[in-house]
């Protein structure tokens, strides 16, 4: 069994605790709708029916959003169940789930025996590779993992602390050609690729070489399943692009974006700082910071809050 109150101070978390229930011991975190009463469970968003779902949930142990449960803590205090009060339940359970279920345990071998590493890559001691990956002449700096069979191309220089997960390829060449009659010459994409620290990348994405000057993901970036991101864009710091995204080259995404599923972006658009675009949004023009867009073409809803 675990115990809560170890676990949340071993992560250094502040937390209070009402209900008039002192057992700390729980087996699993799961969905309120079906936990046991030697569960977990948690309530991210705080709704005024949490409290019929609090007494109507089997767990035992249950986390709320602080001030929700501040405001009522006169009932919560009557209710036959461990009731522990945080700031931000999801992101405290992200951190439980981590540190319950390790991901480094999956890995027997550092560098898995079937990797292909080119001997001139500069790989970090504590970067781990999957299975049947091929890692070019490269740099990949501390603590960072790339999964099985990923492929990482010449010239890409990959931060520390990075994910790169399953099946994604990094800096292979952009698509891009010049007519020559009714010829098309394909263009060598020389420039690489940089990825900056705490970027996460989900498996079958795809992310282009920049034809003379890099492609750029900027740190704290997650970038979802099956994104192809095109040759030189440059995508800003702690951006949530969603699954099935398409950025065109030279297209530009600033910092704190929430690009939604499906999305595709036009060639050397820029998109401003804190835009949130709808999903299968199809973007022809510039988007300015601090906006909602969303539809076919891309249009204006309002200024985000």
């Amino acid at each position: 069994m675990l115990n809560i109150v170890d676990l949340l101070k071993k992560l250094n978390i502040k937390f209070k605790q009402t209900g008039n229930q002192v057992n700390y011991n729980f087996d699993k975190i799961l969905p309120s709708d079906c936990a046991t009463n030697s569960s977990l469970v948690f309530f991210s968003t705080p709704k005024e029916k949490d409290i019929e779902d609090i007494y109507g949930t089997e767990a035992n142990i249950i986390l709320v959003e602080k001030r929700w449960g501040e405001k009522n803590s006169n009932e919560l205090k009557g209710i036959n169940k461990c009731i522990i009060l945080v700031n931000n339940p999801r992101l405290v359970i992200a951190k439980l789930l981590n540190l319950i279920y390790p991901e480094d345990e999956i890995f027997r071998e550092k560098r898995h025996h079937t990797a292909d590493i080119h001997p001139e890559a500069v790989i970090h001691h504590s970067v781990i590779i999957g299975r049947n990956c091929v890692i070019g002449k490269c740099e990949i700096g501390a603590d960072s993992k790339v999964m099985d069979f990923s492929t990482i191309k010449d010239n890409v220089k990959i931060s520390h602390s990075v994910i790169i997960r399953e099946y994604c390829l990094v800096g292979g060449t952009g698509f891009g050609f010049a007519k020559d009659n009714n010829d098309h010459f394909r263009i060598q994409h020389i420039g690489g690729v940089v990825i900056e620290e705490d970027v996460e990348i989900f498996p079958y994405t795809n992310i282009d070489s920049g034809t003379l000057t890099a492609t750029i993901i900027g740190k704290g970036t997650k970038i979802d399943h099956y994104c192809h991101i095109g040759h030189n864009c440059i995508i800003g710091e702690n951006n949530i692009v969603t699954a099935g995204v398409i950025t065109a080259g030279g297209s530009k995404i600033g910092d704190n974006c929430w690009i939604g599923v499906g999305s595709i972006i036009k060639e050397k658009i820029v998109i401003g700082d804190n835009v949130i675009l709808g999903f299968n949004s199809v973007v022809l023009n510039d988007v300015p910071s601090d906006t909602v867009f969303a539809g076919v073409p891309a249009k204006y809803l309002r200024n985000k809050d």
